[in-house]
């Protein structure tokens, strides 16, 4: 039944479309909608291409928080402690699709006071496998921070394979390898950086 006139056959053109193009035709739509506001308020132009995926990446979020996942425990709480003075601390996650080979990725910047200097979220395509993702993750993680012109950092995240594959002096000729070997050239353009585990047991410094 309709769930707008109520009559027994589906009216609506909506009701009788595919859920899946209908929810890709409105992040679309949303996108646009949004871009075109920033334009026409802001003077912010971008490419057509821009809009189109971050359509995308806001439909990839959605159809996550829509999908039920068990929870397994017991979990740890983890909370967030405030960098020392004049430092500020970039949190990052990644999250891979192995069915859609899609990666999602976020990353916030805070300072000592725990305010909000900077944050991103995007959606990476043909990813091989969660260890792909999460290097990537942590490249743009580290890209964002230089990009916001910030000098002292502590960049931290749960990847603990990719710090490891950092930490390791000898040359890494796996598939990411190009990927651990362009952080470890970004890191040491920083002043001061580290680059952590969410509990600070594993570190990585660069050298110079």
């Amino acid at each position: 039944m309709c769930g707008r006139c109520k009559q027994a056959e589906k009216t609506g053109v909506l009701e009788t479309m595919d859920k899946a193009l209908v929810e890709e035709g409105l992040s679309l739509l949303w996108a646009i909608w949004n871009w075109r506001n920033k334009e026409v308020m802001n003077g912010e132009k971008v490419m057509a291409q821009f809009v189109f995926e971050k359509g995308v990446s806001f439909l990839y979020e959605f159809r996550r928080a829509q999908v039920s996942r068990p929870l397994h425990g017991p979990y740890a709480l983890v909370v967030w402690k405030a960098p020392v003075r004049d430092f500020y601390k970039i949190n990052f996650d990644g999250a891979f699709s192995k069915a859609e080979a899609i990666g999602g990725i976020g990353v916030m910047a805070k300072d000592v006071d725990g305010l909000v200097t900077g944050a991103l979220h995007l959606a990476v395509w043909n990813m091989g496998d969660a260890a792909s993702v999460e290097a990537t993750a942590t490249a743009i993680a580290a890209k964002f921070v230089k990009d916001l012109g910030l000098s002292k950092v502590i960049i931290e995240g749960d990847a603990l394979a990719i710090i490891n594959a950092i930490n390791s002096t000898t040359p890494d000729l796996s598939t990411i390898g190009n990927i651990i070997e362009e952080i470890r050239v970004i890191g040491r353009s920083f002043q001061l950086c580290q680059l952590c585990m969410l509990d600070a047991k594993l570190m990585w410094q660069p050298t110079r």
